[in-house]
């Protein structure tokens, strides 16, 4: 895991050497542990590297790297982690290597296989590779966009690239702006831009998930080189038989992810996600299975705490690490300066989130100063298996719809039971009465891809066009289907991963994610909905595969409640004058983005009424563009 910067000049300007360092080090968060530059094409192309040392921690393993007499250069940030096998494959065709890092085999493989190489990449991957002998730049992207890359492309002059968006602001010749279209999407909705490939900033964007770029002297090429959709086929079977090859793919996919010359913790919700994943990294060690390349230290576990709060999981964490007997630590986020710290992470964040980073980034704060590098995480299961809220609401609707009372019933007993178990029974009641009158809800996926964004007029927020553009192979799915598609590559955890990522590598953690092995995915998008929502439960097919790992209480909870920040309690207690400070400056109230005055009367009334979690987090967000505009 590292920081990658690139430059290419399309005219005769060769890259300033010192240009390129300022651009390159203002990632040295993402890389402690070193930094390179390499000046090629005669001076016209500049790579920077920032180091975290994950394989191969000798000089042997730094970047940029050259490969067969330096035809091929690469800067690369990410991970392989079959690169065992591809090594081993590739000696047998006669390459040999000088290092023990993945790098070096993706050079090879690339020699050897071309841009077909990608598909025998199993991991997660931003890379740069400059061809001397076609004098071609490929830039490529992982299948679902794990690594974060970003670039600007200004016709006839030049092509740069960075690991982060807020990298450009180091870039010498570079001015940034908001582009105020885009602020006001994600001002009315935080999720929309990540998976449409734009930021809020003019010119700049992401390189898209499973996508390639090829460059030659402005000659700008880019396509997909992964399909999510054409790779994924419907899977048959028995509940038994299906489970067995979850199981497995489960289990390969963590196993491989434990390569690592460094220690690995876990950062440990409580919820089922996670836990699974810890639960999976300790029944290993356990069972004293020969992990190949794996260090010693892997069973520790990292938990985010909060005292008081409702969104607090502490209860079902203790019982996993329990189980286990598993090292642990808390974090209570809240200790130190949680408005300095909120503030902080808030800038560094470059983007407006839903939630404020400091919740994420206080565990791998933790984890770091713990001596860790790398985090093994359960990101992806909610995407695949509908886990979310939301997702069973929208299936919900599509029931009613299609006039299928009796699966309307089934999904109404689903989301009665993923709310407080306080709220369940009134809840479920309303349900039952909806299945009877057949009202209709307004589902997230209509209101993503076909309303007008930022309806919330009286706040300020606007938009007018849908980011977010659908092919015909996404409308040929079935709705379920579509619904899975939509969450995992278009809307919720192409936000999330930049979230984490952002929040992670402030602390210069490596997040791994098994949910999202190729494999998994590919698997669980074939899946017939019975198999992801059953018998009262969402993501059936994981607590079926998990039945003899954690404890049932982890298995069979259903309340579901998601690493976010408890921001009304924040509002109301530790940041009550640090959002009286703010949404009451004259910078805040004449903001041209949002309608401040709004908003500063809103903040006055909840803290003298109390704040609810609805107003909390539409002032966050006016409040979060503010603070990146410090």
């Amino acid at each position: 895991m590292c920081g990658i910067t690139g430059i290419y000049n399309f005219n005769e300007s060769k890259v300033d050497e010192s240009h390129l360092r300022k651009f390159n080090d203002s990632l040295a968060h993402r890389g402690p542990n070193g930094s390179g530059i390499a000046i090629l094409n005669d001076g016209k192309i500049g790579f920077g590297h920032r180091r975290l040392s994950i394989l191969d921690l000798s000089e042997d393993g730094k970047q940029p790297m050259s490969y067969l007499n330096s035809r091929y250069t690469i800067t690369y940030n990410g991970e392989v982690f079959n690169f065992l096998e591809l090594r081993k494959e590739l000696e047998a065709s006669g390459y040999s290597f000088k290092t023990e890092t993945d790098t070096e085999v993706i050079l090879a493989a690339y020699d050897c296989w071309g841009l077909s190489c990608l598909n025998k990449f199993n991991g997660m991957w931003a890379l740069a590779i400059w061809d001397s002998a076609k004098r071609e730049l490929i830039i490529s992207r992982d299948r679902y966009g794990i690594k974060p890359l970003y670039y600007v492309h200004e016709k006839g002059k030049a092509f740069y690239f960075a690991s982060e968006t807020l990298a450009f602001k180091n870039l010498e010749g570079y001015t940034r702006a908001f582009d105020n279209t885009y602020v006001q999407y994600a001002l009315g909705d935080p999720y929309l831009l990540q998976g449409a490939n734009c930021t809020i900033y003019k010119g700049i964007y992401s390189v898209g998930a499973g996508e390639v770029i090829v460059i030659n002297q402005d000659n700008f090429k880019k396509k997909k080189w992964y399909s999510l959709i054409e790779r994924a086929t419907p899977k048959t079977g028995s509940l038994s038989d299906l489970t067995e090859e979850y199981l497995d793919l489960f289990q390969s996919s963590v196993s491989l992810r434990l390569r690592s010359d460094v220690s690995i913790a876990t950062a440990l919700s409580g919820g089922l996600d996670s836990s699974s994943v810890f639960a999976m990294v300790n029944s290993m060690n356990a069972e004293g299975n020969k992990l190949e390349r794996s260090p010693k230290d892997f069973q520790r576990a990292f938990i985010g705490v909060f005292p008081g709060s409702e969104l607090d999981e502490t209860e079902y964490a203790k019982r996993v690490v329990e189980h286990f007997n598993a090292p642990h630590d808390f974090i209570d986020v809240t200790k130190g300066d949680l408005s300095s710290d909120i503030e902080s992470s808030t800038v560094y964040s470059d983007s407006i989130s839903s939630t404020p980073l400091i919740s994420l980034a206080g565990i791998y704060r933790g984890m770091g100063r713990a001596g860790y590098s790398i985090s093994l995480d359960g990101h992806g299961a909610d995407e695949l298996l509908c886990g979310y809220r939301g997702m069973i609401f929208d299936l919900f609707d599509r029931a009613r719809i299609d006039s299928d009372t009796e699966k309307m019933t089934m999904l109404a007993h689903v989301l009665s039971r993923l709310s407080a178990p306080d709220q369940t029974e009134s809840l479920l009641k309303r349900l039952m009465e909806d299945v009877a009158t057949q009202k209709n809800w307004k589902t997230k996926l209509k209101r993503g891809v076909k309303s007008v964004i930022g309806s919330d007029e009286n706040l300020g927020f606007k938009g007018n066009v849908d980011p977010i553009v659908l092919d015909d192979a996404f409308n040929s799915l079935n709705y379920p289907e579509q619904l899975s598609h939509w969450h995992f590559s278009h809307y919720t955890l192409p936000s999330l991963l930049r979230d984490f990522d952002k929040a992670s590598m402030m602390s210069s953690i490596e997040i791994r994610m098994p949910f999202m092995d190729y494999r998994l995915v590919e698997f669980c998008m074939g899946l017939p909905l019975e198999m992801k929502v059953n018998h009262g439960f969402t993501k059936y097919i994981l607590r079926q595969s998990m039945k003899n790992f954690i404890p049932d209480t982890v298995v069979s909870r259903t309340h579901k409640i998601g690493l976010q920040s408890p921001l009304a309690n924040w509002f109301e207690n530790d940041l009550s004058e640090f959002i009286g400070d703010h949404t009451g400056s004259k910078s805040f109230v004449e903001n041209s983005h949002f309608d401040g005055t709004a908003l500063k009367n809103l903040s006055e009334k909840a803290s003298k009424d109390g704040w609810s979690n609805a107003e909390a987090a539409k002032v966050w967000k006016s409040l979060n563009l503010y603070m990146i505009q410090l």
